[in-house]
């Protein structure tokens, strides 16, 4: 029996794929669970524009995160932190600080997708971060820790 996979399922395959397995499995343990649907005429109909819609939105999602790529590639960014004797930070520098500092350069990216090189910052200079802006896209961003 084919069945559509309603999510990923270890060892017979990903959400949304058209799998073949044996009438008792499908009919016994995917369909009543809600892991998987019948391959029907029909719901290989709704299955298929389901897949062309999220298609168009996915390829939305990609080109609005490459806009926003070329936009922080030409961003000089600067975040001001106390410092103490040889040019330590009373504190660090974190995920969140630099979440602010992007919030208020006109950004609005979340903390969980910033991930900075080296974990915290704790020295003045000169410091890269990596910022997941899509599934499929990541972009680096440089930024400066000043005395402030």
């Amino acid at each position: 029996m084919e069945v559509i996979l309603v999510r990923d399922i270890e060892h017979l395959g990903l959400k949304d794929e058209i799998v073949t397995v044996r009438d008792g499995y499908a009919r016994n343990y995917l369909i009543p669970k809600q892991l998987a649907i019948c391959a029907s005429q029909s719901n290989r109909k709704q299955h298929d524009e389901a897949l062309r819609q999220r298609a168009h939105r996915e390829r939305e999602g990609v080109n609005q995160a490459r806009e926003t790529a070329a936009a922080l590639a030409d961003l000089t960014l600067k975040i001001p932190a106390k410092v103490g004797a040889e040019n330590k930070l009373f504190g660090s520098v974190t995920r969140a600080d630099l979440a602010e500092a992007l919030r208020q350069s006109g950004f609005d990216i979340d903390k969980k997708r910033i991930e900075i090189n080296g974990g915290v910052v704790k020295a003045i200079g000169t410091h890269t971060a990596s910022i997941r802006l899509h599934r499929s896209l990541t972009t680096d961003l440089c930024f400066e820790v000043v005395a402030g």
